[in-house]
């Protein structure tokens, strides 16, 4: 960890935009900004999330409520001509996912949204739900 930012750095904290911005500034001068953000174990902590790092998806089966793991097709690659999303649906692009909104709808197969990368220790990372519809697109693959 960069000795400047270590007073400020609390184990296992989620960061705050202005620690962010700190990392960010690390960055650019060279230094490790990921260092600042490991926790005891190692293992780092996700900074705030940009538009850059979240992961369009499709469900692949009806969402099954809050806090249960399903699976999804990601991730998403913008289609310039349809100005729609294309999703590759074969083994390798399947993902596993979880929302853990409350009293949010649960749409069938086909729904998409974006969401981010966290780490987890069944699957090694699991994609959190950031946005998804509220009702199906149909399918992700015609």
């Amino acid at each position: 960890m960069h000795p400047d930012l270590a007073p400020h750095v609390v184990p296992g904290e989620r960061p705050s935009a202005g620690k962010w911005n700190q990392l960010a500034d690390m960055a650019s001068q060279n230094q490790d900004p990921q260092s600042a953000y490991q926790d005891a174990t190692g293992i780092c902590q996700a900074p705030p999330y940009n538009e850059k790092e979240l992961i369009r998806y499709c469900t692949k089966d009806a969402h099954p409520g809050m806090g249960i793991v399903f699976e999804a097709y990601a991730p998403g690659i913008a289609n310039p001509t349809t100005r729609q999303w294309d999703f590759i649906c074969d083994a390798d692009h399947i993902v596993k996912i979880i929302d853990q909104d409350y009293g949010v709808p649960q749409p069938g197969a086909g729904a998409q949204g974006y969401a981010h990368w966290q780490a987890d220790d069944e699957f090694g990372r699991i994609l959190w739900v950031v946005t998804m519809d509220c009702d199906t697109r149909g399918l992700c693959c015609a």
